[in-house]
């Protein structure tokens, strides 16, 4: 920083490809009670065929806004941090929420330079959501890895250490998976008293898009040669308690993971990015 502005507390990268309609509740969400400079927030609208770059302008002036010809997350993600000059490094989805005093609360862990990774906890919205999507994320919710240092969905912050653990963002779609298995569990971190809002989607379609995006996800980070940590063996043991205790929540979640895994498969050789659409609204 130059002329005597303060240093950011932290800084925040926002990869947006047509994320017009959730953009500006994203940063207002975000800035709301920030004071002036405390966040550095840097948005890369990529590929955009939409206004995402003008209302992420418009929502908060003072955020730095680059433009992409690509549509690549990828890409996004190293050009915010090409640019960005702030430790702790947010990294933010568009269709995501996280508050001023949830994201402060999460810099501060890292302060201490035991956790190098970590997030608020996740809260998913499910209002208004059809009966199955209810049943899947309460099933989804049962999972170990949710309570094991979960960072990833959507939100996870990286201390100077911790980002120094990779030099870019791999070619690849899961940077959420590349991420979380840099680390150890002890040295990630979901911080209690701090949330941020996922938005579920409302339609089976897009539930599917999201689940399909996860397998092809991890296709690809398997495929590369990367080795995630922990084992399905926990997984499979919860899976068995929530059969016999929620056999229906069960059900629901087996069935959309086997067709998404099916139409996986099916367009193995299709290059696409799988998103829901239903809950940009």
């Amino acid at each position: 920083m130059s002329g005597g502005e303060p240093t950011p507390l932290a800084s925040v990268i926002i990869p947006a490809h047509n994320e017009s309609a959730v953009i500006e509740r994203c940063l207002r969400t975000l800035l709301r009670d920030a004071t002036p400079g405390e966040f550095e927030v840097v948005v890369v609208a990529n590929g955009c065929t939409d206004d995402t770059a003008a209302r992420a302008r418009a929502a908060a002036p003072g955020v730095a806004v680059l433009e992409l010809a690509a549509a690549s997350k990828v890409s996004a993600l190293n050009a915010g941090d090409a640019v960005a000059t702030s430790f702790p490094r947010a990294y933010l989805d568009a269709d995501v929420e996280v508050d001023t005093p949830s994201l402060r609360s999460v810099v501060e862990v890292l302060a201490g330079g035991d956790v190098l990774c970590a997030a608020p906890e996740m809260r998913l919205d499910l209002d208004g959501r059809p009966w199955f999507v209810r049943r899947f994320f309460a099933a989804f919710r049962q999972l170990p890895y949710l309570a094991d240092g979960l960072v990833g969905n959507g939100l996870y912050v990286l201390s100077e250490s911790g980002r120094q653990r990779f030099d870019a963002f791999p070619d690849i779609t899961a940077d959420d998976l590349f991420v979380r298995n840099l680390f150890r569990p002890d040295e990630r971190a979901a911080v209690a008293g701090s949330t941020f809002v996922v938005h579920p989607p409302f339609s089976l379609g897009g539930l599917l898009a999201i689940r399909e995006r996860t397998y092809r996800g991890n296709r690809e980070y398997h495929g590369v040669g990367f080795e995630a940590q922990g084992g399905p063996t926990r997984d499979r043991r919860r899976l068995l308690q929530l059969a016999r205790r929620h056999p229906l929540d069960l059900l629901v979640y087996l069935a959309v993971n086997l067709a998404a895994r099916a139409r996986v498969s099916l367009r193995r050789r299709q290059i696409r990015w799988e998103r829901d659409d239903s809950a940009r609204r």
